[in-house]
């Protein structure tokens, strides 16, 4: 069973990936997809739609991304939670969430 028909088809989609890939890759993504991967009546390879979501922890490193936020569209709690908790990575599988000076840590165990 073939995935394409010849190996232009191949080369293409593969082309595809490669650049979805770097895209992931430079901003920090947590999740890049293309969904659907089509190949059309003449044969070509093409993505009809795309979905990035950008790790938080990134954006600091990328200011061109996080201007680009619309916290209008996000839960007034979450807003909140975004600008007062922390997360600290301990040893092993712990970590700690804490939202600032005299707060109560919690241990998360994964």
């Amino acid at each position: 069973m073939k995935l394409y028909r010849d190996v232009a088809q191949a080369r293409a989609a593969a082309e595809i990936m490669q650049r979805l890939y770097a895209a992931f890759y430079a901003v920090g993504a947590s999740l890049a997809e293309i969904n659907p991967l089509v190949t059309t009546r003449e044969g070509a390879v093409a993505a009809l739609d795309a979905k990035i979501v950008i790790d938080d922890n990134e954006l600091d490193r990328h200011p061109e991304i996080a201007a680009l936020r619309d916290t209008s569209a996000e839960a007034p709690s979450s807003r909140g939670a975004r600008s007062r908790a922390h997360f600290v990575k301990l040893e092993g599988t712990v970590g700690c969430c804490v939202n600032g000076a005299g707060s109560r840590w919690r241990r998360w165990i994964w």
